[in-house]
């Protein structure tokens, strides 16, 4: 494909679009007929985070997870963040790098596209892999681990005079107050940084990519990419509720 043909409909897409297209364009093969195999167990998984995410329960009268949501939530890492406590914030951290990576990745990979499919095509197919890891896959479990460094509750307390006394306490680390806790504090920066860089990273590539080139072929099929960026909103609005 030309890059002239990029550059027809002006009225669709303008220039810096189109160019971002081009450059990006060969990483992301959507084929008619993808392999059915893929697709389903990627959305299986996907269903399985799902279900697992809607188990999620935490007993009122304990603060605590119950014992079917603590060993269903592995699943989506919830119930590994709130073990080990505030130390979750290294996974943040593993999730910003490998987002990172990937990005430099697929960076690399696309300007340098031609000479990679002739001598080390296989680097294209990995980056392919994990570009669907990270979206089919790893996208819950990423929100979740984000939203643990978040997630406070409030004690009540009665003293002695009578009168109610609130404190917000880290679900991560229950004996550390609410943002008093240096961990919670680096947590939740590093925790919005990596919700801006997943969002920028799927909207670009949903909306700037995918759109050119939809394949609404079926079920499995590549959809088009506004449905997959609304997908991907409401996903991590549904993480938040639940």
């Amino acid at each position: 494909m030309s890059e002239q043909i990029f550059f027809e409909d002006s009225d669709l897409f303008n220039k810096a679009e189109a160019r971002l297209f081009s450059v990006f364009f060969p990483l992301f093969h959507q084929p008619h007929k993808p392999n059915a195999f893929i697709n389903v167990m990627l959305w299986v998984i996907f269903i399985i985070q799902l279900v697992a995410l809607s188990l999620f329960r935490i007993d009122n009268s304990t603060q605590a997870q119950t014992a079917l949501s603590r060993i269903v939530n592995f699943i989506d890492l919830s119930s590994l963040c709130l073990i080990i406590g505030k130390n979750s914030i290294f996974l943040v951290v593993g999730f910003i790098i490998l987002l990172v990576l990937l990005f430099v990745l697929l960076m690399i990979c696309s300007f340098i596209f031609r000479s990679l499919l002739t001598t080390q095509p296989w680097i294209i197919t990995l980056v392919r892999i994990l570009h669907d890891i990270l979206q089919r896959i790893l996208y819950i479990p990423i929100a979740s681990v984000c939203i643990t460094m978040i997630d406070c509750y409030n004690i009540v307390q009665i003293n002695e005079a009578g009168e109610e006394i609130r404190t917000r306490y880290w679900r991560a680390a229950s004996n550390n107050i609410c943002m008093s806790s240096i961990y919670q504090i680096v947590g939740v920066i590093l925790a919005i940084i990596t919700f801006i860089v997943l969002i920028v990273y799927c909207g670009t590539l949903d909306l700037l990519i995918y759109n050119f080139n939809p394949k609404n072929g079926g079920l499995f099929s590549c959809p088009d990419g506004l449905f997959n960026f609304i997908q991907h909103i409401f996903i991590l609005s549904l993480v938040f509720i639940l």
